[in-house]
C-alpha cells in the first residue's frame, strides 16, 4: 500500500512540474498507446476468412448463401458476389453444409451438361488440379472430332515450378486412343493428334507426348519414320505395291505375257547426320597482321635463322665491316579467315 501511495505522490509532483505543452504531449502519447492496444485487440478478435467457393453465377451464390444462413454460418461475399468466404473455424462445417451442392455440380460437369463446377479453393493445389482436369476435358473433346476416334483419354502432368531450381521439369502428356470399329490409326492421324494436344497445352512440345491405343500399341513417334515401326511397315508396303504395279504394267505391254509380280523391298531407315566444313583457299580475309622491322647501320649483326650452334656463333667481325656493318631484318606474321560452307 505504501508503494502505491509513494508512486501516486511522485506522479502528481512530476505532473505539476511539467509545462502545459509537456502535459499535452504526454496525454496525446498515452491516448495513442491506448488506441493502438484496443485496435490490436479488436483486429485479433476478428475471424480469418477463407474463400471456399469462387467463379460463381448469381444463382449459385444465392444457393450457397441460403444454405449457410440455414446453418447459421457467417460468410462474406466479394464485391461482384462471385466468391463466398467463411471464417477459418467454420470451414469444415461449411464444407458439410455445401457437400450436396458441390457433388451435384461435379456430376453435371462430368456428364457434359449443366454449368461449370463450383471450385473449392481450400488451397492452391486444388485449384491447379481443377484447371488441369478442365484442360484435359477440352483436349479430349477436340480429339473426338477427328474421324476414326471413338474415345480419348488425356492425362497432363505439369510439375510445380520452383524459382530455386535451375532446370525445371517439362510438361508431359499421355494420350490413349480407342479407334472406331474396323479403323486403324494412320501415322498421319497420329501426328495430327500429337500436334493438337501439344498446341492445346501451354509449354507442351511434341517430343513429350506419348500416344497409345487401347491395345497398348504406341502410335506415332517424335523421331519420325526412323523411330516408328508402324510408319516403316506402311512405307515399305506402299513402296512394294508401287514397284509391283509398275512391273506388271511394263510386262503387260508385251504380247501374250500375263504376269503377277511380287516385290520384297529392303529399306534402310537408319538416319544419319553428317556435318562437313568446306574451306575455299582462294577467298580469304586478313584477320591480323604484324610487321617487326629492325635495322642497324654499324656493328655486328645479331644471329638469325633456325636456332642451333651455327646460328648462335657470330660471324667474323672483319667480314661484317667489309660490308659496311649494315643490317636489316623484317618479320611478318599474319592470320587469315577463309570462306567456309
Amino acid at each position: 500500500m505504501a508503494f502505491w501511495l509513494s508512486f501516486k505522490e511522485q506522479a502528481i509532483t512530476l505532473w505539476e512540474s511539467w509545462t502545459l505543452s509537456q502535459r499535452t504531449a504526454f496525454s496525446a502519447a498515452a491516448l495513442a498507446c491506448i488506441g493502438a492496444v484496443l485496435g490490436t485487440v479488436v483486429w485479433a478478435s476478428q475471424p480469418d476468412y477463407v474463400v471456399i467457393a469462387s467463379q460463381l453465377k448469381p444463382s449459385e451464390s444465392a444457393k450457397i448463401v441460403g444454405l449457410l444462413d440455414t446453418d447459421k454460418i457467417g460468410y462474406k461475399l466479394n464485391f461482384s458476389g462471385s466468391a463466398v468466404s467463411v471464417a477459418s473455424s467454420d470451414v469444415a462445417t461449411a464444407r458439410l453444409a455445401l457437400k450436396d451442392v458441390i457433388d451435384t455440380e461435379d456430376d453435371d460437369d462430368m456428364d457434359g451438361a449443366g454449368s461449370s463446377p463450383i471450385p473449392f479453393m481450400s488451397d492452391a493445389g486444388s485449384i491447379d488440379d481443377r484447371r488441369r482436369a478442365a484442360m484435359e476435358k477440352r483436349v479430349e473433346k477436340s480429339l473426338l472430332q477427328i474421324n476414326g476416334i471413338q474415345a480419348a483419354t488425356v492425362s497432363i502432368s505439369r510439375p510445380e515450378q520452383s524459382p530455386f531450381a535451375v532446370e525445371q521439369s517439362p510438361v508431359t502428356a499421355a494420350v490413349v486412343i480407342q479407334p472406331a470399329a474396323r479403323t486403324q490409326i494412320s501415322p498421319q492421324t497420329a501426328y495430327t493428334i500429337i500436334s493438337v494436344v501439344a498446341r492445346s497445352v501451354p509449354g507442351l512440345v511434341n517430343s513429350n507426348i506419348i500416344l497409345t491405343d487401347t491395345s497398348g500399341r504406341q502410335i506415332g513417334s517424335h523421331e519420325g519414320i526412323s523411330g516408328d515401326l508402324g510408319m516403316q511397315l506402311e512405307y515399305r508396303q506402299r513402296v512394294e505395291a508401287d514397284l509391283s504395279h509398275k512391273a506388271e504394267r511394263l510386262l503387260a505391254t508385251a504380247s501374250g505375257v500375263q504376269a503377277k509380280v511380287q516385290v520384297n523391298a529392303e529399306i534402310d531407315f537408319t538416319k544419319q547426320t553428317r556435318v562437313g566444313t568446306k574451306i575455299d583457299p582462294e577467298q580469304k580475309a586478313t584477320r591480323t597482321e604484324s610487321i617487326v622491322s629492325s635495322q642497324q647501320d654499324a656493328g655486328a649483326a645479331p644471329p638469325v635463322g633456325v636456332p642451333g650452334a651455327a646460328t648462335n656463333i657470330p660471324a667474323d667481325t672483319n667480314q661484317k665491316q667489309s660490308t659496311g656493318g649494315k643490317y636489316k631484318n623484317e618479320q611478318i606474321d599474319a592470320e587469315y579467315d577463309y570462306s567456309s560452307t
